[in-house]
């Protein structure tokens, strides 16, 4: 079942920071991920990858939400797949 996430403004400003840069620049995330190889997808994918595992949800089933930029919704993970990934 689809749970409602909401994200920080700050995590948006890192989305948007993210998608606007050189994708052979380097790119630090919220979530210390660093690589001057990693192309844009791959940064993106990282950084959402990092915020499911903040927030307990699986980070390939993210859709927007119609309440705000900030919202969004995705499959939670279960407290055992949390617990097994930290």
């Amino acid at each position: 079942m689809r749970k409602i996430f909401k994200m920080t403004q700050e995590e948006m400003d890192d989305i948007i920071a993210i998608n606007k840069a050189n994708p052979k620049m380097p790119v630090v995330l919220l979530f210390g991920k660093y690589n001057l190889n990693e192309t844009l997808e791959n940064n993106i994918n990282s950084y959402w990858e990092g915020m499911g595992k903040k927030y307990g949800f699986d980070s390939l089933t993210v859709e927007p939400s119609d309440e705000s930029k900030l919202h969004f919704t995705a499959e939670p993970t279960s407290i055992e797949e949390k617990t097994e990934s930290q």
